[in-house]
């Protein structure tokens, strides 16, 4: 079937065969078989022969490419995009269908291809071979095609070789994105200003993301990871635009709680955020390391000034009245610690104030520059403050300048005395007590009869300064020959308008003669603070006459003239 013969006739002596034809239906693809009776007269003998004749028509391969077209949406620069195309040979498998080939012809508009497939028999398709993407070593809008050439062939099934197909094009289209481009942080590294312990020590940084602001580059996002040694680090931002800055949320420092100097380093982890742009999520970058370092400063430690309070004790009129200061700066001297200053800025009551001192060294001590005081111009209790104003000072060490610190207070106490003023005052008995200078008293016992009772006079001495005074002390020195004298003890505690009396001075009358004797009071004053000031020694001279009789006038007056003489010799001594 499918085989037809035409043009068979008389054929002329010989061989003819151009009036044989024998016509295979090759639109039935498949094998193709039929027979065929050919007569031959050859000079009368007829010959009958059977003609077996058989044939293939062969279908060419039947091409197809899928997917006809390829959107590969957004991508970053420089990613590997790709999509394998399954190339299918749709033609029949029953022994008649050649193989199919396929190959890429031209690309268009950033496209890429690579790979062939050839052998695919009917009813195959290859899924691995064949595959296009699009160039993203530049950002934008990418869209473009691929071609694809078929060919149908027969090579090992027949001798038809090989039968191009023609082509399909496949549409290719995407969007390449950069990504966010951050510059390095600014400063690197951070050197950060002196401080004081305590105080905050920091510094921002600066960022760009320096990618091209064309549409198609992501937004930049940073935050910091993670610190070592005495970095700290705090803030972040997100969603930086392409070719902005910020110079606000990105904060490094050092921890100030000691002094010292400090050094750390803080992470700053960064990612490309495609959040409004490529909306491919968030891509990690290179972190960067940020170093910090600086210099911690303590302040200048006063200690308690000392005396606490200043206690001047008693002091006397007119007297100065003052105690020096102590104070120390107990800041450690590590090379860290600033210097002391001190001055008064004030008093109150009777205190007074003067000096100061500056720059005191870490590990100093002044205990001369400040003195306190009290007013001794008048006498009574004195009391009263005095403000010391204290400052840390960075000359020489931060540099930092002068820091008030907290000032202190000074209580000052004291008395301001008289001085202890000795006087002698006949209490009680006979004679008279004369004072003939500041310093020499007479006792005049007088004149007595031998054989009359005995002569017996008692002294006092008084306190005579005005309150508030010193107490008076003192002792006796006595050399009176003949008298009788009691209770010229050593004393102390005599307190101002106090009187010490029972200082008895006493003689019989059994002799006949002028007496005469001295009583020197060598006396101190004396207070509660441990003063104790000799005074002029007071010396009372004594005398008694004792007589057989009264004498006469003129005998009177010699025994007179004789006392004056004994006097005046006193008084030359």
């Amino acid at each position: 079937s499918g085989v037809t013969a035409s043009n068979f006739g008389p054929l002329a002596t010989g061989n003819d065969s151009g009036n044989l034809e024998v016509t295979f239906d090759a639109t039935i693809p498949g094998v193709l078989v039929g027979q065929m009776v050919n007569i031959i007269n050859n000079f009368d003998d007829v010959v009958s022969q059977l003609l077996s004749i058989v044939g293939t028509a062969w279908r060419l391969a039947n091409p197809d490419a899928t997917p006809p077209s390829i959107n590969f949406g957004n991508v970053h620069v420089d990613d590997v995009t790709g999509q394998t195309l399954t190339i299918a040979n749709d033609a029949p498998d029953d022994g008649a269908s050649e193989l199919l080939n396929a190959s890429f012809g031209a690309t268009t508009g950033g496209v890429n291809s690579s790979g062939s497939v050839s052998g695919i028999p009917p009813q195959g398709s290859d899924n691995t071979n064949m595959t296009v993407s699009i160039d993203t070593t530049s950002v934008g809008d990418m869209g473009g095609t691929a071609t694809v050439n078929f060919v149908s062939d027969g090579t090992g099934l027949n001798s038809l070789g090989q039968t191009p197909l023609g082509s399909q094009v496949i549409n290719v289209s995407g969007s390449v994105f950069r990504l966010a481009d951050p510059t390095d942080h600014t400063p690197e590294p951070v050197v950060l200003s002196n401080v004081h312990v305590g105080d905050t020590s920091q510094q921002v940084l600066t960022m760009t993301n320096q990618a091209a602001n064309d549409g198609f580059s992501e937004s930049l996002n940073a935050s910091f990871g993670g610190t070592t040694g005495d970095a700290t680090a705090s803030g972040s931002f997100n969603l930086l635009g392409p070719d902005a800055t910020d110079n606000t949320n990105l904060m490094v420092g050092i921890d100030t709680s000691t002094a010292g100097f400090k050094s750390g380093t803080a992470t700053l982890d960064l990612d490309s955020d495609g959040s409004g742009t490529s909306e491919l999520g968030v891509t990690a970058l290179a972190s960067q390391t940020v170093n910090i370092s600086g210099d911690v400063y303590r302040l200048a430690q006063p200690s308690d000034h000392t005396p606490e309070p200043v206690s001047l004790g008693n002091r006397h009129l007119g007297e100065t009245a003052e105690q020096a200061l102590t104070i120390s700066n107990l800041a450690p001297d590590d090379g860290f610690s600033e210097s002391l200053n001190a001055s008064f800025s004030g008093t109150t009551g009777d205190a007074t104030a003067s000096g100061s001192f500056s720059q005191l060294l870490p590990g100093s001590t002044d205990n001369f520059s400040l003195v306190v005081g009290l007013d001794t111009s008048t006498v009574g209790a004195k009391s009263g403050t005095v403000t010391i104003d204290l400052e840390s000072d960075g000359t020489g060490s931060s540099g930092l300048g002068i820091t008030a610190l907290t000032s202190q207070t000074v209580n000052i106490l004291g008395q301001v005395n008289n001085f202890a003023d000795p006087i002698v005052q006949l209490l009680s008995g006979a004679g008279t007590l004369m004072q003939d200078t500041a310093t020499t008293y007479t006792l005049d016992m007088g004149t007595v009869v031998m054989g009359d009772p005995a002569v017996l006079a008692e002294l006092g001495v008084v306190n005579d300064a005005a309150a508030p005074a010193d107490d008076l002390a003192g002792n006796f020195l006595l050399n009176a020959p003949g008298f009788t004298l009691s209770g010229f003890d050593p004393f102390s505690g005599l307190a101002a308008g106090q009187t010490l009396s029972d200082l008895n001075v006493s003689m019989d009358s059994s002799s006949l003669g002028v007496f005469m004797g001295d009583i020197t009071l060598v006396s101190f004053s004396e207070n509660a603070s441990g003063f104790s000031g000799a005074l002029p020694d007071i010396t009372i001279t004594v005398t008694l006459e004792v007589v057989s009789i009264i004498p006469e006038p003129s005998t009177l007056l010699l025994t007179m003239i004789s006392v004056a003489l004994v006097l005046g010799r006193r008084c030359r001594r």
